[in-house]
């Protein structure tokens, strides 16, 4: 086969990264919405744009960790934490920032940025409220809130609350008590100097829940739960136009900006509730660092040259 065929042949496909549902430009609404896992029913609350629940388009962020496999094994966190590999996880944790050369001309993406983060948060304090405001909503963390709240309003000399002055009391200290790990204060180093600020770690399993359905031996369709990829892809522009696939090791190099699309969603467990961050398959990216090569540093050292020590010897010289 010649040469020029074997290279249109290997020329990789354009990407095309879904960029729809802009944080700074969709409109969402803030629902109960039930669903159905096995046989249980629940409720939580989601943010939904036209009825669905969306995911957002972010701007690009700066990233400070990622994991997104070990060995090159291209399965999250699996490995380091031992997890089954349905509940294995990619991770990006992104923080605001960009390099000089990106924000010439105007750029705008350091406003975005906070304009992204501002409106998440909102949205995370927003999920909690609606979770304690709906009863369809289960939690243990309401009847924990309302227990303390009666004991404090006890404590400050009213001995019969109304249950209307012990749920006013009990959704400050259930906002107030959430855990949102998808979105926290961070501290970290860059070039040796302290840093903090608002980090975003966004979260997406490499494994996905599919029910196929099939025939048996006696011809009854059965459906057969089954595991599926559903790693991150990465997208990186090309002076052409077109996105191409992009692929990293077990980590991306830090500083790269990113533009993932993520959603939060609720979660609530007898010791714990509050909001994460989900991410979609498509990221795109922004701009990478260059790669640093290791220089090889030789520790300077004294020479000396072979030979006999100078220190006379402790044996006797022999006698011919």
């Amino acid at each position: 086969m010649p040469l020029r065929s074997k290279m249109m042949q290997a020329a990789p496909e354009p990407t095309t990264p879904s960029t729809y549902n802009h944080i700074n430009e969709t409109e969402l609404e803030l629902n109960i919405v039930e669903s159905k896992i096995g046989d249980d029913v629940k409720h939580a609350p989601k943010f939904t744009s036209s009825g669905f629940n969306v995911y957002l388009t972010l701007p690009a962020f700066k990233t400070l960790y990622s994991q997104l496999g070990t060995d090159g094994d291209g399965l999250g966190d699996k490995e380091k934490f031992n997890k089954p590999i349905e509940q294995a996880c990619a991770t990006l944790t992104l923080v605001q920032g960009a390099p000089k050369k990106v924000l010439r001309g105007g750029n705008t993406i350091l406003t975005e940025q906070q304009q992204a983060l501002d409106k998440l948060r909102a949205q995370m304090t927003q999920m909690v409220e609606a979770a304690f405001d709906s009863d369809k909503v289960k939690c243990a963390g309401k009847d924990k809130a309302r227990k303390k709240a009666k004991q404090q309003l006890k404590a400050e000399g009213n001995k019969k609350p109304s249950s209307e002055e012990i749920d006013k009391i009990a959704r400050e200290l259930y906002i107030q008590e959430a855990h949102h790990s998808g979105i926290r204060e961070m501290e970290w180093t860059d070039n040796g100097e302290p840093q903090e600020g608002i980090a975003i770690k966004a979260k997406r399993k490499v494994r996905g829940v599919r029910y196929v359905t099939e025939k048996d031996e006696n011809g009854n369709e059965i459906k057969k739960r089954t595991l599926v990829p559903t790693e991150l892809m990465f997208h990186k522009p090309h002076i052409d136009g077109n996105y191409y696939e992009y692929k990293f090791g077990d980590y991306v190099p830090r500083g790269t900006l990113l533009a993932p699309r993520v959603r939060l969603e609720y979660f609530s467990t007898p010791m714990m509730y509050g909001t994460t961050v989900k991410m979609d398959q498509d990221v795109r990216i922004l701009w990478m660092p260059k790669k640093q090569v290791k220089r090889k540093v030789a520790s300077a050292m004294t020479y000396f040259s072979d030979g006999e020590d100078d220190e006379e010897s402790n044996k006797r010289a022999r006698v011919e």
